[in-house]
């Protein structure tokens, strides 16, 4: 395929994955390698924190990337292979000239869903079309959804395959994904220590000490696997989601707190859904009672299309 996308919660190891594809192309199969965040500061902060400790780690790749090269290879957003092999070009969404004059083969473009419109457009589309001139490119989009409509990442997904992590219930082996909506359903709000979710076939309670063999994927020895509900994309467009529930790093006791604390707050809910769940938040607006207009034009005695004699506005 040529898009993979990954629909998340915050601080799962998206970026890590990221990572391993760039350095990973570099070692295997070198090129010129885009890697794109939503600005400039995020780029450079990006290359400081993440990019150069990996560099100088990375014994394989340190050797065709040295640091303090004196032609120019080297730069905060320009790393330059000393076999003249390949380069990594980091960028800003905000910025279009940093986003022309280029092609490249292979890209992430990170924090999708907080790209906004610069100068030039969409961002998204200026970006894809970096890699436009390569039958064979690697687009990775990933990022941690925001709002509907309009998210960026959310879109991309249900542009995808929506591969989703099934895993066994422990208790009968009935496969299923781990719902929010399952977890919220049973929870306790006097113990959140006691979070857990109820299987949807037999109805038995699935605990956090369950979680470790659950998710334990087939080419382990488990039984968890992805599933693509839309199946017809997957030559062209890989998609996966997951959330904080699937991650040992979190426990299902802290994610009942967060609930718990951001629960009637319209802010906090929004938050909680984003980073932790890893879905989009849909805007709530005022809207007319529609239903009631419906049922109220259809007893009404008047012509469609025909404006009365007695009218005085038509909106």
């Amino acid at each position: 395929c040529r898009v993979v996308t990954l629909k998340k919660s915050a601080q799962i190891g998206g970026t890590v994955l990221a990572n391993v594809f760039t350095l990973g192309t570099q070692g295997m199969d070198p090129c010129d390698f885009m890697y794109i965040h939503p600005t400039d500061d995020n780029a450079v902060r990006w290359s400081k924190l993440k990019l150069k400790p990996m560099l100088r780690s990375t014994s394989s790749i340190a050797r065709v990337f040295p640091e303090r090269s004196r032609d120019g290879g080297d730069s905060i957003l320009f790393k330059e292979r000393a076999d003249g092999r390949g380069s990594i070009l980091i960028s800003g969404a905000n910025s279009p000239a940093s986003l022309s004059q280029v092609s490249v083969s292979r890209q992430v473009q990170d924090d999708l869903a907080k790209w906004q419109i610069n100068e030039a457009g969409d961002p998204e589309q200026q970006a894809d079309s970096r890699s436009r001139a390569y039958e064979f490119a690697k687009v990775f989009k990933i990022s941690t959804p925001l709002v509907m409509p309009g998210c960026r990442i959310t879109r991309n997904f249900e542009q995808g395959s929506q591969e989703v992590y099934e895993v066994a219930c422990p208790h009968c082996g009935f496969m299923h994904t781990l719902e929010w909506g399952n977890m919220l359903a049973n929870l306790d709000e006097d113990h959140p220590e006691r979070a857990c979710f109820h299987c949807p076939d037999c109805g038995t309670a699935i605990e956090e000490h369950h979680r470790r063999e659950m998710i334990r994927p087939e080419a382990q020895g488990g039984k968890a696997r992805w599933v693509a509900r839309n199946p017809r994309a997957l030559r062209q467009h890989r998609s996966f989601y997951l959330w904080s529930a699937y991650a040992v790093l979190q426990s299902w006791e802290r994610i009942a707190q967060e609930w718990l604390k951001a629960k009637g707050d319209p802010a906090a809910e929004r938050t909680f859904l984003n980073d932790t769940v890893g879905l989009a938040y849909e805007e709530k607006g005022e809207a007319p009672p529609w239903e009631e207009l419906r049922d109220r034009a259809a007893k009404s005695e008047l012509d469609r299309g025909v404006i009365p004699a007695w009218a005085c506005v038509l909106t």
